[in-house]
């Protein structure tokens, strides 16, 4: 099934039906966990902005740290219940029984949890269509990690939740390509990619520049995202050690965090490499300090074996810094056919290759840069997305109503 892709449409949706009321649903709202968080809070901006009502019901016990755009909702927080590392909360459950039939349409944010599979289950008893976005969930190479439980655990998720879907929405066309449904051929497959707002805070590049200790004609590269086996980081160490081995004055900042056994794995190998100097762990960034290190840094680079999407990438897109991504992040296509990112291969010479091109011919990096920001803003602005995301939603439901008629016309 080769699916929808909605391409960027600046008009406004305004006045062209009905508002929609929408309930996006996840387990986990911690920001430090990774992008999906991050993206949830954004589209439900979107939504708002396309007249539609959007509300976010999560499993949680605490508000702290969790804020999104000005125009999104608080998520409604439910105590977790036992066992609660699957995010399971029997209060969600009871709320989503009393009260989904008040929503169009509801969005699951994930799949192999207690909260997916509970709220698809009250969706199908309450007659309410819901759509999956898996956010990598389903990519074959994420599929990998925990392979076993997740094979097994496949058809009965087709079942349970993915056949009775309305639809997938996926956030680019390699993702939709690459989705593993276990059989669920049937249900339509939308692209509609992330929007990604440039930070409002303006970066102070001299302060960043003086935490990291690094002179003017330093190279800092910036690494932030989630501290994950799957980022590529252990090539970029080296590939810094291999720079500065030949003479190069390079620096690394790393922003972000992860699982404590990976992060003390990635302190060895920065350990082993002698670059305990030169790294700097600034640990889960945002605001004023994102923006310093966007502001601070000379390269942004994202040497990923698999990145659905990216928001960090447009982030650094946004700021005007020169990218450097390898081609297994998904809008790595696009970004090399407009010629706004350094596209490499996911290997330790490919970062050098990179970080050596930008050392040499900087003009070319700049240019590159420069067009990044347009880019960004033409393709992944909430602007640019508003009526994607409007346009996905109606059809969704379009498509229900028509596989409705077809099933009784079966009868």
């Amino acid at each position: 099934m080769t699916g929808t892709h909605y391409a960027a449409d600046p008009a406004s949706p305004d006045g062209h039906g009905a508002p929609m009321r929408v309930l996006l649903v996840k387990a986990n709202m911690d920001l430090e966990s990774g992008g999906s968080v991050r993206a949830v809070l954004d589209i439900c901006e979107v939504a708002r902005r396309g007249n539609d009502r959007c509300d976010i019901a999560a499993v949680g016990e605490r508000r702290a740290g969790l804020s999104g755009p000005s125009t999104a909702p608080s998520p409604r927080l439910f105590p977790p219940s036992f066992p609660s590392r699957f995010g399971t909360s029997w209060a969600m459950f009871r709320w989503l029984m009393r009260n989904v039939r008040d929503y169009d349409l509801v969005e699951l944010h994930e799949v192999f949890t207690v909260t997916a599979v509970g709220t698809a289950l009250v969706c199908r008893v309450r007659g309410v269509p819901y759509i999956i976005r898996p956010h990598g969930s389903l990519d074959p190479f994420d599929l990998k990690k925990h392979g076993l439980p997740k094979r097994l655990l496949g058809p009965l998720l087709r079942r349970a939740i993915l056949a009775r879907a309305t639809g997938f929405c996926l956030t680019s066309t390699l993702e939709r390509e690459r989705l593993v449904t276990f059989g669920s051929t049937a249900v339509p497959r939308h692209v509609v990619p992330l929007p990604v707002r440039p930070l409002p805070e303006v970066g102070d590049r001299q302060r960043f520049r003086d935490e990291v200790r690094a002179d003017d004609d330093t190279l800092v590269v910036l690494f932030m995202s989630r501290i994950d086996y799957k980022k590529g980081l252990p090539r970029l160490i080296s590939a810094v050690r291999r720079l500065r081995d030949s003479g190069r004055d390079v620096r690394i900042a790393l922003c972000g965090t992860g699982e404590p056994s990976y992060l003390a794995e990635m302190r060895r190998l920065i350990s082993d490499e002698g670059l305990t100097d030169v790294t700097h762990l600034l640990g889960f960034v945002q605001a004023q300090q994102k923006a310093d290190a966007l502001a601070g840094a000379d390269a942004f680079v994202l040497p990923s074996d698999n990145e659905n999407f990216g928001i960090a990438v447009v982030e650094a897109m946004y700021a005007g810094l020169p990218v450097i991504i390898s081609e297994n992040v998904y809008i790595s296509s696009l970004l090399k056919a407009a010629g706004t990112a350094m596209v490499i291969d996911a290997t330790e010479d490919g970062v050098v290759t990179a970080l050596t091109s930008l050392m040499d011919d900087p003009r070319s990096a700049a240019e590159r840069a420069s067009r990044a920001a347009e880019l960004a803003a033409r393709e992944f602005s909430p602007e640019a997305v508003t009526a994607q995301e409007w346009r996905m939603r109606r059809a969704v439901l379009t498509e229900q109503g028509a596989r409705r008629v077809g099933r009784v016309g079966r009868r």
